[in-house]
């Protein structure tokens, strides 16, 4: 049979052998599992035979390609209308609500040494990252419809666009690398534009970064009145409900009286389900008072110092 091969009347290419013939080029057999494509012609169309094998006549699978030499084995499905490749493997899941996109890899003994698979269209319409831990499919990372992503965990407590989860037996959550051989690098902080922080590290040191570019300032004046504004705060030592910790610092609600930009949250705040939303400080919002403070306190002793030294005591 020397004829090319006409998908439209597939039996009138099939031989007493079960073979098929593409211009007189060999592709496959027909065997009780179904199709099988073993050699190089080029065969396009739709199915409906069982089972599909590429280079093997006993597919496993619904569909197998199977890669007989050090050569890899490309799968590559491309829509250059829509400017887009991929690849997509599919399971349907919960009755063909959700399907896998997923990748494996093999030694030369055929055992899995690595798994990347993607989850989506499942219950909740999320998108999970899988990956081999050895003994079967974790999941590693999860991005949802509102495009918030989890790592390490599935549970958002302050509802952040990105919720890591550190490691069990490890302290470390994230880590920040520069990008080249610089000795410093920088974690930008954005709001609608406008740089807002950073976090900024070198060789040796770490440095937290609010902007104060005289620029971006105006009705500037010298602060006045910064002891008597010290003096109404209320230093404190306690410890620690969750690991009895000594410490010692401020209450909130009462710096927040003094010094509402060092103090974020209110007053016996609450979430959804009723658990605490506590309220957090950052003390390096006192620092110019402070200074100040200790400016007129040094220009009191210097003051009275003069005196003394007048009345020669």
């Amino acid at each position: 049979m020397t004829q090319a091969l006409n998908l439209a009347n597939l039996a009138n290419h099939v031989n007493t052998s079960g073979q098929l013939d593409a211009s007189q080029a060999l592709i496959g057999t027909v065997t009780s599992t179904g199709l099988s494509i073993t050699g190089n012609g080029s065969i396009s169309g739709t199915f409906n035979v069982g089972k599909l094998g590429v280079n093997t006549t006993t597919p496993t699978g619904t569909a197998e390609i199977l890669s007989t030499g050090p050569n890899e084995t490309n799968v590559t499905s491309t829509d250059p209308s829509a400017g887009a490749a991929y690849v997509n493997v599919r399971a349907d899941l919960n009755g063909g609500t959700g399907y896998y996109r997923a990748f494996r890899g093999m030694d030369s003994t055929g055992t899995t040494t690595h798994w990347a698979a993607g989850q989506y269209g499942c219950p909740e319409n999320n998108y999970q990252i899988l990956t081999y831990n050895g003994s079967g499919l974790i999941e590693g990372m999860r991005i949802t419809p509102v495009q918030t992503m989890f790592i390490g965990t599935t549970t958002n407590y302050q509802n952040g666009r990105l919720t890591v989860k550190g490691i069990s037996g490890t302290d470390t959550v994230a880590e920040f690398q520069s990008g080249d051989t610089r000795v410093t690098g920088n974690v930008w902080f954005v709001n609608n534009g406008n740089s807002v922080g950073v976090i900024s590290y070198g060789t040796t040191t770490c440095a937290y970064l609010s902007p104060s570019d005289y620029r971006l300032k105006e009705d500037i004046a010298p602060m006045i009145g910064a002891l008597d504004t010290i003096a109404k705060l209320k230093p404190i030592t306690y410890t620690w409900k969750l690991n009895g910790e000594k410490a010692d610092g401020f209450l909130a609600h009462e710096l927040k009286e003094v010094f509402p930009n060092a103090v974020h949250g209110e007053k016996d705040a609450v979430k959804e389900d009723g658990t605490i939303l506590p309220q957090s400080i950052d003390t390096s919002f006192i620092v110019a008072t402070l200074t100040a403070a200790i400016q007129e306190l040094n220009a009191k002793v210097t003051d009275l110092e003069e005196k003394l030294k007048l009345a020669k005591i």
